[in-house]
């Protein structure tokens, strides 16, 4: 199974929305078949329910980019994420949507530094989300201890998307930085990786604007080879090889850690602890 940020199954899909209404049009049944679906409403009415909640424009359309404007496979896929976030999943009694720095583990894989989200941002004013490869340990923690830890940093970094006006469709989106430097062998952890392609794929489609592959050494390539098939065409062309001294072309000096040759040590809030 070919795992993506939205794409093979909407290609694969013989019922797609093709009455050549475009974005608008497909919009609208988006929000006909959300309806239908039980998923659109009013917003207090959903917070009260404690399971699905308010599905806005914004949300619709990032969607059906993901689904090349196919309104009922974004529909369904729109239902899938809201399902997501409001059950209780990876071994906890809270729902999805309320991990934070509190939930079991989370804290402990922040005390790591492995994962940080900088409060500067890229060139194209993207959130920037920055990974330590060489700092994480596979066998540490349990695949839904690590899960957990992921959630909280995506769901930091999409909540980093609404502090500013919006002004240009790139800064709603991510930059992900993996740092392969000093990388071994060891560091390298395949079930987390597919994780969190199926969390970008089906949780947060359209949201990885670019991934920046730092400073990969010699033996990454045949973990590419492996990483590489799990990705559709359109997402490996959002995935870039950088050395450190080319990273000046995505992120200024001032906006990026020591560890990337830069000067920044101003983490996000909500990210390390303080």
């Amino acid at each position: 199974v070919r795992l993506q940020e939205g794409g093979d199954d909407a290609q694969k899909d013989e019922g797609g929305y093709k009455d050549g209404s475009g974005e608008a049009g497909a919009e609208e049944a988006v929000g006909e078949a959300a309806v239908a679906d039980g998923i659109e409403g009013h917003p207090e009415d959903q917070r009260q329910s404690g399971e699905l909640e308010y599905i806005d424009q914004v949300t619709m359309r990032r969607f059906l980019r993901a689904y090349q404007n196919n309104a009922p496979l974004a529909s369904e896929r729109i239902l899938k994420m809201q399902r997501w976030r409001a059950s209780k999943s990876y071994g906890l009694d809270t729902l999805v949507r309320d991990i934070g720095r509190s939930t079991e583990g989370v804290q402990a894989q922040l005390d790591t530094g492995k994962c940080v989200i900088l409060k500067r941002r890229d060139l194209v004013g993207r959130p920037i989300i920055s990974v330590q490869v060489k700092l994480h340990d596979p066998s540490v923690q349990t695949p839904d201890e690590l899960t957990r830890f992921g959630v909280h940093m995506l769901l930091s970094a999409e909540a980093m998307l609404t502090e500013k006006p919006i002004l240009d469709e790139a800064e709603r989106k991510f930059c992900i930085i993996f740092d392969l430097q000093s990388v071994h062998l060891s560091n390298i952890d395949y079930h987390a990786c597919k994780r969190i392609i199926y969390m970008l794929t089906y949780f947060f489609p359209e949201r990885m604007g670019v991934c920046l592959l730092v400073g990969a050494p010699m033996f990454f390539t045949a973990v590419w080879h492996v990483i590489k098939p799990w990705l559709d065409a359109k997402t490996q062309k959002k995935v870039a090889f950088v050395r450190v001294d080319k990273l000046g072309e995505y992120i200024a000096p001032d906006c990026r850690p020591s560890w990337l040759g830069g000067t920044c040590e101003d983490l996000a809030e909500g990210s390390v602890a303080s």
